[in-house]
């Protein structure tokens, strides 16, 4: 069974299912719901972390009362008001739920907290027994960790890994990347003073998500110090084949074809190096390079580390030209095709354009014609199969593949260019009117 999430009257969406493939593709106009579902997905799977740290931080708690799952619910309310705000304002009919199988689920949904306050609501969060068992079974709770004894929750979070991933069928990590993230290169090394300690409490200013992005860019940031050729140099040992080794020399060479330089990490400043010997303080880089860096440094540090991941990138193409958009979505089809997961949104006729050319090369290389290789690499082909476009209007979902021709139907967002030149053509008319 295919993961299913289930939205209804939450922000912008009006109700919806999606079921999840391996890669999906959004568009629509702005303030449609695109970003809604996509939140809405990351707010689920990556709700494997947040069980296992409820469970450690009560095992760790001499004393403690409440159920294991009330804290955990807690937990989600406060991550459920920090990715889509506040839910007590929201409409009482709001429910999610999302079914990993056909025994896993996690549901939230608003109850009336009382008769005088008609349209407040609080969350109320449900789990399927097999959640419950782990949670509230006994089995991790009869003897609370020695804080200091690092050995038994290492084991102990292996254990619930393990367990998880077998309920769940989650075995990757998730990334959000929000849209605005050129923010990240403007603060530089200020970063780590916008955020506190602790993982549900990010400044009220700072959304979940962004807040998340932060502390992984903070995780991540000092491998770069000497750029990627630095962690390709401290990764030679553990890479198997010329295969690899080939695949990452291209992943690279891509990136620094978009940047238009080299990137390296150095406390109190970032910096691009430019292809004539000069470099440029990220901060004073183009708005192009600062949207993109870092998700170009994410992608290349998870594909190098072999992090089975999902990565949820909203906009890929902000601020790039249409040469490296295309060269952008060559590279999540390259990170898809090593293994892992992607969702993106956007709003572009060029990152559809392509992905139809690239999911047009993988039928061509499923149908062994030898010419596509001349055309395009089978690194960055996409399988048909593994893919899924919805187009977003008005709070409602639907699907725009054109399955006819096995493509992402592009006139969906492509169409006002028809407009436009219709509107030029009366142009012209009025023009040459006597």
């Amino acid at each position: 069974m295919q993961t299913k999430i289930d939205i209804k009257e939450l922000g912008p969406i009006k109700e919806t299912t999606i079921r999840l493939n391996r890669c999906l593709v959004m568009t629509g106009a702005q303030a449609s719901g695109k970003s809604t579902i996509a939140k809405a997905v990351y707010f689920f799977l990556s709700i494997k972390e947040d069980i296992i740290k409820t469970i450690l931080d009560s095992l760790k708690k001499q004393g403690v009362n409440s159920a294991v799952s009330d804290r955990l619910s807690l937990r989600l309310r406060e991550k459920f008001d920090g990715i889509f705000g506040d839910s007590y304002r929201m409409n009482l009919k709001m429910a999610v739920s999302c079914h990993y199988n056909e025994n896993t689920f996690i549901s939230l949904s608003l109850y009336q907290t009382t008769p005088s306050q008609n349209g407040y609501g609080d969350l109320e969060v449900e789990y399927s027994d097999n959640i419950l068992n782990i949670l509230n079974g006994g089995k991790y709770v009869f003897s609370p960790l020695n804080p200091t004894d690092t050995v038994d929750e290492v084991r102990l979070k292996e254990k619930l890994q393990e367990e998880l991933t077998c309920i769940t069928g989650i075995d990757y990590d998730v990334t959000y990347i929000p849209a605005g993230r050129g923010i990240v290169t403007t603060l530089g090394d200020q970063l780590s003073y916008l955020l506190v300690d602790g993982d549900l409490k990010p400044y009220s200013s700072i959304d979940f998500c962004t807040y998340n992005f932060f502390r992984e860019i903070l995780r991540v940031r000092s491998k770069f110090m000497s750029g990627i050729k630095g962690l390709m140099d401290d990764r030679k040992a553990y890479l198997l084949n010329e295969y690899e080794r080939d695949s990452l020399n291209k992943f690279s060479d891509k990136i620094a074809e978009i940047l238009k330089g080299k990137y390296y990490y150095r406390p109190g400043n970032e910096i691009l190096a430019l292809s004539d010997g000069s470099y440029v303080n990220m901060n004073f880089s183009s708005s192009g390079q600062q949207e993109i860096v870092w998700v170009l440094n994410l992608l290349f540090y998870y594909i190098i580390n072999k992090q089975k991941m999902l990565l949820i990138l909203e906009e890929p193409e902000t601020h790039l030209f249409p040469d490296s958009q295309k060269l952008m979505i060559e590279l999540l089809a390259m990170f898809y095709n090593a293994g892992n997961r992607v969702i993106f949104t956007t709003h572009s006729p060029y990152v559809l354009g392509e992905t139809n050319n690239l999911i047009f090369a993988g039928k061509l290389y499923k149908d062994n014609k030898q010419s596509v290789q001349r055309i395009v690499d089978k690194d960055f082909a996409i399988d048909l199969c593994d893919l899924q476009a919805l187009f977003v209007e008005g709070g409602i979902v639907s699907d725009c593949m054109d399955y006819e021709l096995g493509q992402i139907d592009n006139l969906r967002i492509d169409g006002i260019s028809k407009v436009i030149n219709e509107e030029y053509d009366k142009l012209l008319a009025a023009d040459s009117e006597e």
